[in-house]
């Protein structure tokens, strides 16, 4: 069996990142596969410095001319990405090649050729019950959970104490916040619910990774809340699970979410987590954090606070995040479930 991943984005952020991890877990379990993507991009990059076999296009219509003129040669396509799923779909009408899709996000697909595009997967894939949930009310199918894997890299303590001393944090609680800016992630509830942090705690420094589409206007509001102390923006870096160590809580603020991989690398490093209920998060934070409404910045506030003040409650919601993690986002547990779900579309059986 020879398994074909497919992600055809530009950038790195998390959909990327399990890519690249399923490569990994195939890898270890001695399935062949191969990825298709961008050439140039950081997934491309990655990809090969891992010594992964790598086909790199130049755009979609590479990546269609590969799976029609390529594409039998693989046992199962994986798409990682919706677009690549689109083109995937379309391209094995003519190849009839086994497809399988994994849908990140839990906006609500809408419309017939989405309908159509749906039906060509041989199977779905959520990484969360409320991703399933969304895809079953839209008509759009069954979908099996299979969740985000959580890599076994171990944080950098040079490049934390870096930061440290780069930003004088020293005496200072730290908030760390890992989302792009945009409209999804709310950043906007983010720094009002820091307003409310700082009000109480004025020793609390919220450090936010990540760059995106709104980042004018929220330098514009973070400049008119006078954050500018207490509120440092980043920007994107692609080391970010480096700088975990740093934090004394971990918080999101999304009003949609498919599941919140950055949570995972929080429970990971036994940082505690506030976070409102979006999506995959009500599910994945319920009992391992504290939940809030979306779009509430003092309710998120009011949970940063208590996580940072009731030290307790926070090393006992770590522990069991932690336990949860190791016990259920492990990349061989994952892997062996994609497996399994390979060998049933493809009718064969893997090594």
């Amino acid at each position: 069996m020879h398994i074909l991943q497919i992600n055809t984005e530009k950038g790195w952020r998390g959909g990327e990142r399990q890519t690249l991890l399923c490569m990994e877990g195939l890898r270890d379990a001695g399935v062949p596969a191969t990825l298709l993507c961008l050439r140039d991009r950081p997934l491309w990059q990655r990809a090969r410095e891992a010594g992964f076999p790598v086909v790199g296009v130049a755009g979609h219509a590479g990546l269609s001319a590969h799976l029609l003129f390529r594409g039998r040669r693989y046992s199962v396509w994986h798409a990682q990405s919706s677009r690549a799923f689109g083109f995937a779909a379309i391209a094995s009408l003519t190849t009839h090649t086994p497809l399988v899709y994994t849908r990140r996000v839990d906006f609500v697909p809408r419309g017939k050729l989405t309908q159509c595009k749906y039906r060509r997967a041989a199977a779905l894939v959520a990484i969360s019950s409320a991703i399933r949930d969304t895809l079953k009310t839209a008509g759009m199918g069954e979908a099996t959970v299979i969740s985000s894997i959580v890599p076994d890299r171990a944080p950098d303590p040079a490049k934390s104490a870096s930061l440290r001393r780069e930003l004088h944090l020293d005496g200072r609680r730290v908030v760390g916040v890992v989302a792009m800016l945009s409209s999804e992630k709310d950043p906007f509830t983010m720094l009002r619910a820091a307003t409310h942090v700082i009000e109480r705690l004025p020793d609390t420094v919220f450090l936010h990774f990540g760059g995106g589409p709104l980042q004018k206007k929220v330098a514009d509001e973070h400049a008119r809340l006078n954050l500018r102390n207490s509120y440092r923006l980043l920007g994107y870096r692609s080391d970010v699970e480096a700088y975990f160590p740093l934090f004394d809580c971990f918080a999101m603020s999304s009003t949609k979410e498919g599941l919140g991989s950055s949570v995972l690398d929080a429970y990971k490093n036994g940082v505690p987590v506030a976070s409102t209920d979006a999506g995959g998060l009500a599910e994945l934070v319920d009992g391992r954090g504290l939940l809030s409404a979306k779009g509430d910045p003092a309710a998120l506030g009011g949970s940063i606070v208590r996580l940072l003040t009731d030290r307790p409650l926070a090393a006992a919601l770590s522990e069991t995040a932690r336990a949860y993690v190791l016990a259920y986002h492990d990349r061989k547990v994952l892997t062996d479930r994609y497996i399994e779900l390979y060998n049933k579309v493809s009718g064969r059986t893997a090594p």
